[in-house]
């Protein structure tokens, strides 16, 4: 529920930057040290994204009200395989993720010691000011202050328009106060190459075709609709965030799904999806029974009504020797085979679009892409995922390609604006 939690104050999301840059240097540290004498390993470095999958595997630990440092002080197996497989011993590696578990713990309880204090918060000026000519530069303190942060004329309205909606409130200082915490928070997250969005086009075949009009996994920068989830609702929640999605408990609807692609992630996404569809298939009223509901809300839901339509148009990577991946295969909610996309014919949208030109917003697809549609009856009878729908959406992928390819253009030149006219359909009527 984002809100339980308090947006923080700029100065103190500065100081959780610090905290996360400082763990990623202990671990660029931490390899160097482990190899120095060792040539054949001397140059090494951490795996791409190893901090990023850390912090995602973490989160899943984690019943802290901390949401970006990998806190939970629990020693990561994942990490100490990942560091091991290429960079460097199996026992130096354990002894590095150990270290770094006890660090991040220590980092994470020296901010709870900076407390909150909401006048000081006010005296905090954030200032907004031209940056190039699509751009604003967002800093605290001054105009020339560091670090600022950067997003696009065309991204800052759109979270002008998400915060008026949910906030409702003209005091401007507020609204810079959430942006720079909300910029300052993804800036310090790092891993734009596995926070990828799908292309405008992409979005809207799904939307057109199974009526997705929810987003499982999104954040106010790269949200196409009013009712998203994200991973920080501390700082998204100002912009309309219904908070993450392990917590989000939908008893209609069609919903988007295109977590980032951390195996752990998605086997959290692929569990959460067929409990929530089997409470919809058997008209459960409520929140399914995950081990923690109470007696009283356990006899509730043994009275069970109507089954009800749920669905979701899941985007995940062709990686199948995961577990998600068999999981989503074996739903007993999964109409139709898959749709599989091959990585030479889609692109997604840079995690980081905000804070790029609208011409270098697309990245080439890393992996094979699968689309899953996960189903309770009476979805599938509503919103019908057969190959007229299948061919919209592969269509939909595959026309930025062949567009560029047609015209020679180079990666990224037909992006255009960002996602801005994102549905409403929350706000103004409920789909049962």
């Amino acid at each position: 529920n984002s809100n339980a939690f308090t947006l923080p104050k700029p100065a103190h999301e500065l100081l959780r930057r610090k905290a996360a840059s400082k763990l990623r240097s202990a671990l660029l540290r931490g390899v160097r040290q482990a190899n120095r004498n060792d040539p054949k390993r001397a140059k090494n470095k951490p795996p791409p994204l190893a901090y990023e999958r850390w912090a995602a595997r973490d989160v899943l630990r984690r019943t802290t009200t901390e949401l970006l440092l990998p806190s939970s002080g629990v020693v990561d197996p994942a990490l100490a395989r990942d560091l091991s497989r290429h960079t460097m011993r199996g026992a130096d590696a354990q002894a590095l993720a150990t270290s770094l578990a006890d660090e991040a713990k220590t980092a994470a309880d020296a901010l709870k010691t900076n407390t909150e204090n909401e006048e000081e918060r006010k005296q905090e000026r954030i200032y907004c000011t031209k940056c190039g000519a699509e751009m604003l530069a967002v800093a605290l303190g001054a105009p020339e202050a560091k670090p600022y942060f950067t997003v696009s004329d065309a991204h800052y309205k759109k979270l002008k328009i998400l915060y008026d909606d949910n906030e409702g409130s003209d005091d401007e200082q507020a609204f810079l106060r959430a942006l720079f915490c909300l910029l300052c928070r993804y800036d310090a997250l790092g891993g734009a190459g596995y926070q990828c969005a799908l292309p405008n086009k992409c979005f809207d075949a799904m939307r057109k075709a199974v009526c997705a009009n929810g987003e499982c996994f999104a954040s106010p920068l790269n949200c196409r609709t009013h009712a998203y989830c994200s991973a920080f609702p501390d700082t998204d929640g100002a912009f309309g965030s219904a908070g993450s999605f392990r917590n989000f408990y939908p008893e209609f609807g069609s919903f988007e799904a295109n977590p980032i692609f951390v195996p752990e992630t998605m086997s959290m996404m692929a569990t959460h999806c067929e409990s929530l569809l089997e409470a919809a298939e058997q008209g459960k009223p409520g929140k399914y029974d995950d081990g923690n509901t109470s007696k009283a809300e356990d006899k509730k839901q043994r009275h069970c009504g109507k089954p009800r339509s749920l669905s979701f148009c899941v985007v995940v990577p062709v990686w199948k020797e995961c577990k998600f991946y068999g999981a989503l295969m074996r739903s007993a909610f999964r109409r139709g085979e898959p749709i599989v996309l091959s990585a030479e014919h889609h692109v997604y949208v840079d995690g980081a679009q905000h804070a790029r030109p609208s011409s270098e917003r697309e990245r080439p697809s890393s992996y094979d892409t699968a689309i899953f549609f996960l189903q309770t009856k009476r979805a599938s009878d509503r919103w019908p995922c057969g190959e007229e729908q299948r061919v919209a959406i592969r269509q939909a992928f595959a026309g930025d390609i062949l567009a560029k390819a047609k015209s020679g253009a180079g990666a990224s030149s037909t992006v255009g604006e960002p996602q801005l006219q994102w549905s409403r359909v929350y706000k103004k009527k409920k789909v049962k």
